[in-house]
């Protein structure tokens, strides 16, 4: 039977972190935006979007936080309908 042990000795190499093992975690967000009994109180109509007009980019969440200095409050504008809206600046200055 022949052995599986390599005669050649192995050294250890330091791996860079990734990108995701660097980022800090976004800030814990102790206010709601909006009240949890809150309800509308006149009728929504809802408008349909031709979806072959909208043009959107995919970011992962590792570029957002890196772009937005991990959703830091100095890049808060405001709160929109659905969360928080940060301003963010990619490396390619967009």
């Amino acid at each position: 039977m022949k052995s599986t042990e390599s005669s050649a000795s192995t050294t250890p190499m330091k791996l860079e972190p990734s990108r995701s093992e660097v980022l800090k975690p976004p800030p814990i967000n102790h206010y709601k935006s909006f009240e949890n009994d809150y309800l509308p109180k006149r009728n929504v109509t809802v408008k349909r979007i031709d979806m072959t007009s909208v043009n959107a980019s995919v970011h992962s969440i590792a570029d957002l936080q890196m772009a937005t200095g991990s959703f830091s409050m100095d890049n808060l504008i405001g709160e929109g309908s659905f969360g928080c809206v940060y301003k963010a600046q990619f490396a390619d200055g967009k």
